[in-house]
């Protein structure tokens, strides 16, 4: 059968080897593409988290100098600006983060960042859909009073 391929030809070991090298190659770039994709997923919301640690950090430090946090008294979407967060808060952090899906839906998840504060400034909590497993929700000392958005 491989003479029928290659016109009939005896082929000698060396190319026998050669052509066994590359189809085991061709077949691990099919495995490394697979495991690539279903990788994807993990790896946003790797940088969802990465993203909402950095913003903790940024509002932690506008916090010490103002003795409150950026307000807003309803959920709201940073990719779209919460009443003027990201000009509170550049001198802290340089770009508001977005979500890597923004502003797509997908299996009835809105990926979008959100934010909301008590009405005193003094709590806050974030909130952002993950691909994989449960909403992340990261808040101030006291922000896990404050209740999730309707999603």
């Amino acid at each position: 059968m491989v003479r029928k391929l290659f016109g009939g030809k005896k082929l000698n070991k060396r190319s026998m080897e050669l052509i066994i090298i590359i189809l085991a190659i061709f077949v691990l770039l099919i495995i490394v593409f697979l495991l690539m994709i279903v990788n994807q997923a993990e790896n946003r919301d790797i940088e969802r988290i990465s993203s909402i640690n950095k913003l903790r950090e940024a509002l932690q430090l506008y916090y010490l100098d103002k003795n409150y946090y950026p307000t807003q008294f309803q959920w709201c979407s940073l990719e779209i600006n919460c009443n003027n967060l990201s000009t509170e808060i550049k001198p802290y952090l340089k770009e508001m983060p977005k979500d890597p899906f923004y502003p797509k839906e997908k299996n009835g998840k809105i990926y979008s960042y959100q934010y909301k504060t008590t009405a005193d400034g003094r709590e806050y909590k974030i909130y952002a859909n993950l691909e994989k497993g449960k909403p992340y929700e990261l808040n101030s000392k006291g922000g896990f009073s404050i209740s999730l958005p309707n999603q």
